[in-house]
């Protein structure tokens, strides 16, 4: 089973960031054909101090084996910030932003 790290806008709401990961979720199953497993990185604080936020983030994106950003995700200032780290630490990186990315993992 892989794990995988979600990174999705917080300005989407509580309910449409939920969505957004569910679907990428789904989309990743497909994808590698098993099960994977979220790692923990969610918290919907859109008030809670930038530093604190993505330190605790962070901290959990090493354990997963592909770092999977949602739709929109260079719009955060925390996604942007996630992004720049997976790149450095040589992630996995699926990019939904990118137009041919979704159709890519759906074998179309």
């Amino acid at each position: 089973m892989k794990k995988v790290y979600l990174s999705a806008p917080v300005e989407m709401g509580e309910v449409e960031t939920i969505r957004e990961r569910e679907h990428m979720l789904v989309v990743m199953v497909r994808w590698l054909n098993e099960y994977v497993e979220p790692v923990d990185s969610f918290m919907f604080e859109p008030s809670s101090p930038i530093p604190e936020t993505i330190a605790t983030r962070l901290m959990t994106m090493p354990k997963a084996d592909y770092v999977v950003f949602a739709k929109g995700w260079e719009t955060d200032q925390l996604c942007e910030i996630e992004m720049m780290c997976a790149k450095m630490w040589g992630a996995n990186i699926i990019d939904f932003n990118e137009d041919k990315t979704e159709a890519m993992i759906n074998g179309e």
